[in-house]
């Protein structure tokens, strides 16, 4: 096509206007218009050159270039220009057409931003468009990777939350402050990575480009708490080797942790790789935690109506009679909600749960009592014995020795001081005589006493341990004695 001809040399043509001219792709239509013809805009203030990179009208877009270059400048009503539009639709000659010139002017063009913010590189990322975004890159560099939209969303966002694992390598080697960039919520392009699922991104984001790890967004969102959220289970995984057990509990500015994310996403792989931690009596006390609201995992499975997940819990532990803040047990929230198999799965699970706690009561009750009457066979053992008199040292002295207590133990008064009696075993005492000493069989014979002394021995205290020169001397000073007392009955 040549350049635009006065009116009187104009040929014939067939198409009303510019648009019709572009669409219909009449190249002899467009040459014979005039320059206030090309230039006119339609109802979204596009002009003949938007259209025909829309529709990669190439040979109308060298033909505009040429006859009206300043056309490549003019936005639409959404902002968008040409070179903008070519990147959109992925057609890499019609843009380097479009920005051929002088580097001024490409650069203004390439750092074009619509309405939304959005880039020529932004919408080649957005595209996957590889090629593209790397022509793009090495002709204007970092200023353009690090352009954000209104979203304060760069390029890397972009190529994190699709996984691109090229542009990622590519992009990251033009200034590595690109991967600490954050978005109007406070989210890193590694958090975008983890919420695409695509865990080779988020490896490389950690460590080759040193994104942190343990990094949150402005919600106090980690990227295990995303991971938990979207449900990937391998980056959960890998998460947690590499932030630790410990991190399952952070929990977000709503005070919820990442178990609470992975039951309101209803995913039980995640749940089970965030309770594989811990043992069943711990899984009890973290599945009882709660949030802001007050709500438990096993709420925010109800809320959803997550039956496997819910069952998971309850089989891990989740108490479902527990309450949130409003007041309501997870049952509740399911019939509040019509979630009419859901509500009886809890209710069952909660009649069984209240049935296991009335038989431990029980078991509690029976076993803490240890009250013994009078006519009763049955003692505390040793153990028992031991545990409480390490506990109510004080007491049992007291009960020892008070006149009102039996030798069993049982006080005479019917009071109790702490409502637990207990009875103080004693060891067994035997007499020896001295025709047991010298028998065959002195084990046996010698025990003239067969049962146990139990009645409290308050000469303990008095008792004095002779060696053998004392007791010789004791034995020869009683006969002296004796043999004095009968002499003296004689003589009467």
């Amino acid at each position: 096509m040549g350049s635009v001809r006065g009116t009187s040399t104009l040929p014939k043509r067939c198409c009303a206007d510019v648009f019709a001219a572009v669409e219909e792709k009449h190249e002899q239509c467009l040459e014979g218009m005039t320059r206030d013809e090309m230039k006119k805009r339609d109802p979204h203030g596009q002009t003949g050159l938007h259209i025909a990179a829309k529709i990669d009208n190439f040979e109308a877009i060298k033909y505009f270039c040429s006859a009206l270059p300043e056309l490549r400048d003019v936005s639409s009503n959404i902002g968008e220009i040409p070179a903008l539009i070519s990147a959109g639709v992925g057609s890499l000659r019609s843009m380097e057409t479009i920005l051929q010139g002088n580097s001024k002017e490409a650069t203004k063009m390439a750092m074009h931003r619509d309405i939304n913010g959005t880039s020529s590189l932004m919408a080649a990322v957005a595209r996957g468009d590889n090629e593209m975004a790397f022509l793009l890159l090495k002709r204007f560099g970092k200023p353009l990777a690090m352009l954000p939209n209104k979203a304060q969303m760069i390029p890397l966002h972009v190529a994190a939350a699709q996984g691109n694992i090229e542009f990622i390598r590519i992009a990251t080697k033009y200034g590595s402050e690109m991967v600490h960039s954050r978005d109007e919520f406070g989210c890193t392009p590694c958090v975008y990575a983890v919420q695409g699922g695509c865990l080779s991104s988020v490896r490389y984001l950690v460590e080759k480009a040193h994104s942190e790890v343990g990094s949150v967004s402005n919600r106090g969102q980690s990227l295990l708490h995303i991971s938990c959220l979207s449900g990937h289970e391998h980056i959960t995984r890998w998460l947690l080797v590499r932030m630790g057990s410990d991190a399952a509990l952070w929990t977000t500015n709503d005070q919820a942790n990442a178990i609470h994310c992975a039951s309101f996403a209803g995913s039980v792989p995640v749940l089970t790789v965030l309770l594989s931690e811990w043992s069943r009596r711990k899984r009890s006390h973290v599945l009882s935690l709660r949030d802001s609201r007050g709500n438990t995992p096993l709420h925010l499975t109800a809320i959803n109506n997550h039956m496997d997940s819910a069952l998971y819990l309850l089989e891990n532990g989740a108490d479902p009679v527990l309450v949130n803040g409003a007041g309501h047990a997870a049952q509740a929230i399911a019939n509040l909600r019509g979630h009419h198999d859901m509500a009886r799965l809890l209710a069952e699970h909660s009649d069984l749960n209240r049935s296991k706690k009335r038989s431990a009561k029980k078991s509690k009750s029976a076993a803490d009592l240890r009250v013994v009457s009078p006519t009763s066979s049955t003692l505390p053992s040793p153990i028992d014995m031991d545990r409480t008199a390490r506990r109510e040292p004080k007491r049992i002295s007291q009960r020892m020795n008070s006149p009102l207590q039996m030798s069993s133990g049982y006080d005479s008064s019917g009071a109790s001081e702490a409502g637990v009696d207990i009875v103080e075993r004693r060891p067994m005492k035997y007499i020896e005589d001295d025709e047991g000493i010298h028998s065959s069989s002195p084990s046996l014979e010698a025990k003239k006493d067969q049962e146990a002394q139990t009645e409290i021995d308050h000469l303990t205290d008095h008792i004095k341990v002779l060696d053998d020169r004392e007791w010789s001397d004791a034995v020869a000073h009683i006969d002296r004695v004796l043999e004095e007392v009968g002499q003296s009955h004689v003589t009467v």
